[in-house]
């Protein structure tokens, strides 16, 4: 007894942790979204599909569902079900941010950026094709044309404010149209016209000899 007492590790302790039904579901969706089995803009099975297939209820798929979503990996859209989003750290970095608005979190968050921050615009310099150069260039000066017209208006103007967001919100399109006639110049279908097209044949199931046909011409 003596013997075996001194082979155990002292203080040391086995625990058994349980695993939530909803964790376990949630993982392994997770892990197929992970693996390709379903990629961006796919329609996942449903609530009741998914409760056969793991043999749990409804309200535990449901839940991983919604952690799903709240991650930012799937959407659910109202009427059509969940689909997989193209990820991005946006929605969770925002349900986050909350708690880095202090001044000490906020330096540390600072501190971080310049890391990542003069690795990109090292990695960019070094490169970046003539074209991308040039964009980069054309960003930074219009950086640095909004950063003047506020500063000369006064930061604590509502005028400047709202003028360097109206200048901002309005050159978001451009760019947008400005891609998608790049994108019609190589040949290629706009971005927006896939998923809809996934998500249409999703709705209506399996297409008719007619869609088929067409889709060959």
């Amino acid at each position: 007894m003596e013997q075996e007492q001194q082979k155990r590790p002292a203080g040391r302790k086995m625990k058994i942790s349980r695993v939530s039904i909803v964790d376990q579901v949630c993982d392994s969706i997770k892990q197929d979204i992970a693996d390709g089995i379903w990629k961006a803009g796919d329609r996942l099975p449903s609530e009741a599909e998914f409760a056969e297939t793991f043999g749990v209820n409804r309200l535990s798929v449901r839940m991983a569902l919604q952690k799903l979503s709240t991650l930012g990996i799937i959407e659910t859209r109202v009427g059509e079900g969940s689909f997989v989003c193209s990820f991005s750290l946006k929605p969770v970095l925002s349900e986050i941010s909350i708690f880095y608005e202090g001044a000490d979190q906020y330096h540390d968050i600072q501190q971080l950026r310049n890391l990542l921050e003069y690795e990109c615009m090292r990695l960019a310099a070094h490169t970046a094709s003539e074209q991308e150069k040039a964009e980069l260039k054309e960003a930074l000066d219009h950086y640095y044309e909004l950063n003047r017209n506020y500063f000369e208006l006064g930061p604590d103007n509502e005028e400047a404010l709202e003028l360097v967001k109206a200048e901002a919100k309005a050159e978001k399109p451009k760019k947008t149209a400005a891609k998608k006639a790049e994108k019609t110049e190589e040949g290629e279908a706009p971005a927006e016209e896939a998923p809809k097209k996934r998500a249409t044949r999703s709705r209506k199931g399996t297409p008719t000899p007619a869609e088929t046909a067409s889709e060959q011409e």
